[in-house]
């Protein structure tokens, strides 16, 4: 038997000619469509808990505890990473706050890209709001810049992925990096490029 998995719509590569039509139905016995994470949120608790219990084994920690109000916004929040992003968000929750209490305000410190977080200021350049940090010279440069460089590059992929449809291999030519450090960088981000398969901008 064969258990193949994809975030692309086989059929419409089937139709750009980007897919072997005979691979295809080869493949298409039994087809499981399976709901992006923000759809399904009684899910979120679940995979959230046998995250934490796996990952608290194979590091040999004490898990935190959690208030309810951790959950509360564990279970509201959109997750555009799905479960790579939830499975990368609970590691990094067992691994620093080992032992502690935790609630909701621990929780957006966690998400290694908060651009809601930063104050908005108006980009003369494409008329789009842009989020900038305060200066704050108890900070070093580099700690003040990482925020805004970190929002520009988010901002530049997500366009990458608008252009290509999803493409993450035409993308990342766009892009001129290549593909395995583009995938990276969308993991960091919580950037799921099956969002953008439906859209295009031109």
């Amino acid at each position: 038997r064969v258990i193949a998995a994809t975030s692309n719509s086989l059929e419409q590569d089937v139709k750009r000619g980007s897919f072997r039509e005979d691979l295809f139905y080869r493949l298409d016995v039994i087809r499981l469509d399976l709901p992006p994470l923000r759809k399904r949120p009684k899910d979120i608790v679940f995979l959230f808990a046998h995250f934490a219990r796996q990952l608290a084994e194979t590091y040999n920690v004490d898990r935190p505890d959690l208030r309810e109000d951790f959950l509360d916004v564990l279970v509201h929040y959109d997750w555009p990473g799905n479960v790579r992003q939830l499975e990368n968000f609970t590691e990094r929750l067992v691994l620093t706050c080992t032992g502690k209490t935790i609630g909701a305000e621990k929780f957006k410190s966690l998400l290694p890209f908060q651009p809601e977080s930063l104050p908005a200021v108006h980009d003369e350049v494409d008329g789009q709001s842009t989020r900038l940090p305060p200066i704050d010279l108890q900070k070093s440069l580099h700690d003040v810049l990482q925020p805004v460089v970190a929002q520009l590059e988010a901002r530049y992929l997500i366009t990458c992925l608008k252009k290509t449809r999803g493409r993450v291999g035409e993308a990342s030519t766009i892009a001129g990096i290549n593909r395995r450090t583009m995938l990276r960088k969308l993991k960091l981000y919580g950037i799921d490029r099956t969002d953008f398969q439906d859209s295009a901008q031109h």
